[in-house]
């Protein structure tokens, strides 16, 4: 099976950008206009994100976001063949600031949350700056797209760490100078587990890994996130976040991150993943003493 999807993939990817992306126009029609792919939760979540918008502008976004949906899965399967240089014609970066950090002997902890194009970072980020460049994933259900995922996404040299296995797979790199990105918009499995924060006009709950492991290692927390620019065209943005976490706390560094990854989301509101079922964990009063919102109070209620 995994090679059948190899040489599909392989077959597709060879097509022009400008064809699979009329093809991802016509995968955006039938997720969006004909099976309704998730669209109670993609309603639900931008109408709560953004409840001063109108219902014209909230079935904007969510337009734009299933479009750029299709889009992220073409441009997934143009990486299984895209050279550094095409790639880096569609995602554009400045890396001075990770120059700068590796010349310090730093390690850095990239974090940032699921907007699009996250899948062109593995084609761009590991050739254009000096660290080395891990990412936590998520392994998929089935093992043929899951092998080919994981040799797409590795492909420029993106040493993949699995999320199941995160503590045994970083051995060999303690000591080490490295670079690691984490998607950290993602909810707890517990919600008794995470801290608890308003998100976009929610009470959510957040992974506390991120902050913990900066602080142990003093890494420095740089928020990255990406605008899209047009067609097949990113902008990956680069901002320090905490320069020494060692001198902070956990809760304050997931508050930092939240209220940028907040501001982020709002500038460019169909850039973001709103088909994940982000607030699937409803606020309890139980959960209040792990409330670390300085900006608003814990729900009532």
């Amino acid at each position: 099976m995994y090679y059948l999807l190899y040489g599909i993939f392989y077959l597709l990817s060879l097509l022009p950008m400008r064809l699979l992306h009329a093809v991802a126009d016509g995968a955006y029609v039938l997720l969006y206009h004909l099976l309704g792919y998730r669209k109670g939760v993609v309603m639900r979540n931008i109408s709560l994100s953004f409840p001063e918008k109108s219902e014209e502008e909230k079935k904007w976004i969510a337009a734009r976001f299933y479009r750029s949906f299709a889009h992220t899965w073409v441009e997934l399967i143009k990486c299984l063949t895209i050279t550094k240089e095409a790639a880096a014609r569609m995602m554009e970066m400045d890396t001075s600031l990770l120059q700068k950090l590796h010349e310090q002997g730093r390690s850095v902890q990239l974090i940032g949350g699921h907007q699009f194009n996250w899948e062109l970072l593995n084609m761009t980020l590991p050739v254009n700056q000096p660290f080395p460049f891990l990412a936590v994933y998520m392994p998929m259900g089935g093992k043929a797209i899951d092998k080919l995922i994981y040799k797409i996404r590795s492909r420029q040299g993106t040493v993949l760490i699995n999320a199941t296995q995160v503590k045994e797979q970083m051995k060999p790199w303690l000591g080490r100078q490295y670079m690691i990105i984490l998607g950290a918009d993602q909810r707890p499995a517990r919600p008794e587990s995470g801290h608890w924060l308003n998100y976009l006009n929610q009470p959510a709950a957040v992974v506390k890994g991120p902050a913990r492991n900066a602080r142990a290692g003093n890494m420095a927390v740089v928020f990255g996130y990406s605008q899209k620019l047009g067609r097949g065209r990113y902008r990956f943005c680069l901002e320090m976040l905490v320069e020494n976490p060692e001198t902070t706390t956990e809760e304050a560094i997931t508050h930092a991150f939240v209220r940028r990854l907040e501001q982020s989301v709002q500038e460019q509101p169909e850039n973001y993943l709103w088909s994940h079922k982000r607030w699937k964990h409803p606020w309890k009063p139980e959960y209040a003493h792990l409330w670390i919102d300085t900006d608003n109070p814990p729900p009532a209620s």
